[in-house]
């Protein structure tokens, strides 16, 4: 039975007609198909479940107004539908991948609830950022 959710990181690449090969331990979650989404600069996949999830949320902000409003129209109008193939391949429509920058070589990373996809040297500059440490000392 695989986790029910998303851990590791990838090395794939994306074809020229524009098609991800999902890692095969995130496959069975996609079977129904996922959505993809804009996403700080990298690309989320999200099963139905963890995108109705994230839409909540953002309903919830819509109705703030307002900025959280603007925020959550920029977020609705990036996602797709997409439908993973019997070979694990999905297509990345072409605005997406011009969003993240995608062209050849890609991470495919767990993130706990979703799937990001990363242009290299956006991850490699994503993960130089200040952050909080994953666990201090004595905890």
């Amino acid at each position: 039975m695989p986790l029910s959710k998303f851990i590791g990181g990838y090395e794939h690449s994306i074809d020229p007609k524009g098609r991800l090969i999902l890692p095969s331990k995130f496959r069975p979650h996609f079977a129904d198909g996922g959505v993809l989404s804009e996403y700080f600069g990298c690309i989320a996949l999200w099963t139905e479940d963890q995108f109705v999830k994230q839409l909540e949320k953002y309903e919830a902000e819509d109705a703030l107004g307002g900025d959280k409003r603007g925020m959550a129209r920029l977020w609705a109008q990036s996602c797709m539908e997409v439908e993973v193939d019997r070979q694990g391949r999905f297509v990345i429509p072409s605005r997406l991948r011009e969003f993240a920058g995608l062209d050849g070589q890609v991470l495919v990373n767990g993130m706990i609830n979703r799937i990001e996809i990363w242009a290299p040297e956006k991850w490699e500059t994503k993960i130089r950022e200040p952050h909080e440490p994953a666990y201090q000392e004595g905890e």
